[in-house]
């Protein structure tokens, strides 16, 4: 049995793996109470993990059912049933997931009345959307639920963008001055790039010489914004700008 633990702790496989227990939890990564808004209590009701969130003032905030429920948020699986839920206790989100893909998704009104209800394909990918409005009448949807901000064209096409925008000044050239600058900047509500902010300390040439390539690729592209239950969000990137003198 101590083998067997020690091999899961070597291979990050940190999942809950007793009765009940609590959770300490920052959104929804753990963490120590110091730093939590929240916290969740854990049943092991095999072979799922039933997740009650609940914030700071003792509301219960979300129910899920997990086959892997891990420190590490990408090693998770849902499974089953998730709910998220409104201060006043109704049913604000509920997720029917099977091995971490959405099989159905609804929405409701703080006052219970259904808001938006979605189907998925065996992939999780949306095959029908309807939003419902105060009164109950519903009109086909075709926005997603919930996605990452995207480059037109795919990762193949953004490698291209940057190419094509690079500057690489003639002083770095001349003195052999290489590097790779690392910005992060935002993707608005409009899919504009904006607020680049350089997060490594490479030499002030490369770093000028990313910001100035940052700006125009920020005036040439718009990408896919962002969208989480259902709205446009700003979304956070980080991007390399790479010099290499041939």
């Amino acid at each position: 049995m101590k083998q067997f633990a020690l091999l899961c702790l070597l291979g990050g496989c940190f999942s809950v793996s007793w009765a009940q227990d609590t959770i300490y939890v920052k959104g929804n990564q753990w963490c120590q109470k110091e730093k939590a808004t929240g916290y969740a209590i854990v049943n092991h009701e095999p072979p799922l993990y039933k997740v009650d969130t609940y914030n700071l003032k003792g509301i219960l905030k979300e129910t899920t059912y997990y086959l892997r429920y891990t420190k590490e948020t990408n090693r998770r699986m849902k499974e089953g049933v998730s709910k998220t839920f409104y201060d006043n206790g109704n049913v604000e989100e509920e997720i029917t997931y099977t091995a971490n893909r959405p099989q159905s998704l609804k929405t409701f009104y703080p006052d219970g009345k259904i808001c938006r209800e979605d189907t998925f394909n065996k992939e999780g990918k949306m095959k029908t959307s309807y939003i419902y409005d105060q009164d109950g009448n519903k009109t086909r949807n075709k926005e997603p639920y919930e996605c990452m901000a995207t480059f037109p064209g795919g990762n193949e096409a953004l490698r291209k963008a940057v190419s094509s925008v690079l500057y690489y000044p003639k002083e770095a050239k001349e003195k052999n001055i290489t590097g790779r600058v690392i910005i992060q900047f935002i993707i608005d509500k409009e899919g504009n790039m904006t607020q680049p902010k350089v997060l490594n300390k490479p030499n002030p040439i490369l770093e000028k010489a990313a910001l100035k390539s940052f700006e125009r690729m920020a005036q040439k592209y718009t990408w896919h914004p962002g969208i989480q239950k259902g709205k446009k969000v700003n979304v956070r990137f980080v991007m390399p700008f790479s010099y290499n003198n041939p």
